[in-house]
């Protein structure tokens, strides 16, 4: 049967999922809006951007509605972990992301 903490673990890692994917949208449409391109390759850019943002909400959909229902108390707690490891290494790369614009920015060769 389930417990209050599954349940519970269920709807936070589901809000988690979409939040997360509702950042990567907004992300994917700033970076369309701020870099529109020119000419020929814009179209190509932009519809491609629209492209993995259609991919982005219909995957993000479905993991969060669907991809986050355990039947075990087991499969709660690697649903926790995984969603840990998920956060965790997002963070990394972001941080990641940061210095290496940082360094670049300050002219220093970062490949």
């Amino acid at each position: 049967m389930w417990s209050s903490r599954v349940v519970g673990d269920h709807h936070l890692t589901r809000f988690g999922l979409l939040a997360g994917f509702a950042l990567a949208a907004l992300l994917i449409v700033a970076i369309l809006v701020r870099y529109p391109g020119d000419g020929d390759p814009a179209i190509q850019y932009t519809s491609g951007g629209i492209s993995a943002l259609l991919a982005l909400l219909g995957s993000g959909g479905w993991t969060a509605l669907r991809g986050t229902r355990t039947r075990s108390e087991s499969a709660a707690a690697m649903l926790r972990l995984g969603t840990a490891a998920g956060v965790l290494f997002g963070v990394l790369w972001v941080i990641e992301i940061r210095v290496v614009n940082f360094l670049a920015a300050r002219g220093r060769d970062v490949g």
